[in-house]
């Protein structure tokens, strides 16, 4: 019987013509790294030439650059939605991370658009929001209180310096707006009277959904360095009325404002400053005093009605 070889097998797929070419092998591209030179010409500052920037020129020993101010006009608009906060630890606290305070922040505020928390040294934070409404909304919710001490918010300003130790002047209030008929209840209508007094933040609760008609009460960020006016002429076309205005202050505003104040303070008992001055007036004009407390700085009487309140306190006065 005949025995059968074993077929040959060819270990060169090449010389077999029986077997199937394999697919070629898929070059893999290795990007290459970039230079130096090619990192800098990707930047947008390419779009800059040179002869666009301006020539410096030398005074004395200072040397002077003036910047476009078409440019710097636009980042001023850009910042309209933004606020300043600053961070005050409590003692025997730890430094706090800037994602974990934005951590913190995000849990407090629940904004559905994105926004930015920029450190800027010495407890001091930049916040850039996508609208004004949230803006208006984290600012009309005051001062955060978190775990490992407070976030207080204030108003952004141009040429604003971490270094800069300026006073407080700020200070957001509720006030009571008289002589509104209901046809004046709209939040924009509401929100445009309130601006003659400051930044209006937020309507109350009850005005949104008009539980009473007595007056219309508005968050309002207003600036204690100057007079709060007491009465505002409403106009429309061809027509105009006064309104009144009540601002309900706490002395630690005004504690604040002249920079005694210490954030970690009780909260004290609001008083109506504006209706205890009108009253005082009143009184001295009925015993013929010709001028009453409106020409008295209101820093000045704040100081005073702060001294008395202290002197009562020592001699225990006050409970």
């Amino acid at each position: 019987m005949a025995v059968s070889s074993p077929p040959v097998v060819c270990p060169w797929f090449f010389l077999d013509s029986n077997s199937p070419i394999p697919a070629p092998i898929a070059q893999v591209s290795v990007p290459k790294p970039k230079t130096f030179a090619a990192i800098l010409t990707d930047g947008l500052e390419n779009s800059v030439t040179l002869s666009q920037l301006p020539t410096p020129t030398i005074r004395g020993d200072v040397t002077y650059v003036k910047i476009s101010e078409d440019i710097y006009q636009e980042q001023i608009k850009s910042c309209r939605t933004n606020l300043l906060g600053r961070l005050l630890l409590k003692k025997g606290t730890a430094a706090l991370k800037t994602a974990d305070l934005k951590a913190s922040l995000v849990s407090l505020w629940s904004l559905n658009m994105s926004w930015r928390l920029v450190p800027l040294g010495k407890g001091y934070y930049d916040i850039h929001f996508s609208t004004e409404d949230d803006m208006r909304r984290v600012w009309g919710g005051g001062t955060c209180t978190l775990a490992q001490g407070i976030f207080r918010l204030s108003q952004w300003q141009p040429d604003f310096k971490p270094g800069n130790v300026l006073p407080q002047s700020h200070a957001q209030v509720w006030v009571k707006i008289y002589g509104l008929s209901q046809e004046y209840w709209y939040p924009r209508h509401l929100m445009e009277i309130a601006r003659g007094i400051g930044t209006p933040l937020q309507l109350d609760k009850a005005i949104r959904e008009r539980l009473y008609g007595y007056y219309a009460r508005i968050l309002v960020d207003v600036d204690l360095s100057g007079d709060l006016p007491a009465s505002i002429m409403v106009e429309r076309e061809n027509h105009g009325f006064p309104v009144w205005s009540l601002c309900q202050v706490t002395l630690w505003c005004f504690a604040t404002s002249l920079g005694v104040a210490n954030s970690a303070e009780a909260e004290l008992h609001a008083v109506s400053l504006h209706a205890v001055i009108h009253a005082v007036n009143l009184a001295w004009e009925k015993v013929g005093v010709p001028f009453g407390l409106s020409v008295i700085h209101p820093w000045l009487f704040f100081s005073l009605l702060l001294l008395i309140i202290v002197f009562l306190g020592v001699c225990g006065f006050v409970g």
